[in-house]
């Protein structure tokens, strides 16, 4: 194999290939092997069109066992703050529930009717009065969750910084950390 026939490891193009043919596969042996490619291919694919998109650099970078535990304490720190972000918003529709409810119970004219309020699997009847202030207790108790809440998922985003920074300083951009949009 000369000089030709390999790629280097270092600077490796990235490029798009299309299919030319959908005739049956027939196998030759691949005697440009690079980047762990395998030393036998289609003979179709021996024969695709190349474009080339620019040039990629790609370092080989020794990852330690204390590397693989930041990572993983980096995937686990991003779900948690993911389900975090989802109580959240869960415990605020809750919030503007009881608010709408507040704002509907000041709206009635009879003080004198008995309203039914939830606990647990029941409904118990109060006066107006009392309702309008297991309603308060239950948004400030329910403000209170959502402020704790906060506060974790800030605390998981410090030190999700703090992990970036150090294995983007690692392995530069042979690693994404940044979360899907989709």
């Amino acid at each position: 194999m000369d000089r030709t026939d390999t790629m280097n490891r270092r600077n490796v193009d990235s490029f798009t290939v299309t299919r030319q043919s959908s005739r049956p596969a027939r196998w030759r042996y691949n005697d440009t092997v690079a980047l762990g490619a395998a030393p036998f291919v289609r003979v179709e694919e021996a024969k695709m069109s190349v474009a080339v998109k620019g040039p990629v650099a790609v370092e080989d970078v020794n990852v330690t066992f204390d590397d693989q535990q930041k990572i993983n304490k980096f995937a686990r720190n991003t779900s948690r703050m993911t389900e975090l972000k989802s109580e959240i918003e869960a415990k605020k529709k809750s919030l503007q529930n009881l608010q709408d409810a507040s704002d509907d119970l000041m709206m009635l004219d009879d003080d004198s009717l008995l309203i039914p309020y939830q606990i647990g699997d029941v409904f118990v009847s109060h006066t107006q009065e009392e309702t309008q202030e297991m309603l308060e207790t239950a948004k400030e108790a329910l403000e209170r969750e959502v402020r704790g809440l906060e506060d974790q998922v800030s605390a998981i985003q410090q030190v999700l910084g703090d992990l970036k920074v150090q294995l983007y300083a690692k392995f530069g951009n042979n690693i994404n950390l940044e979360a899907d949009e989709s």
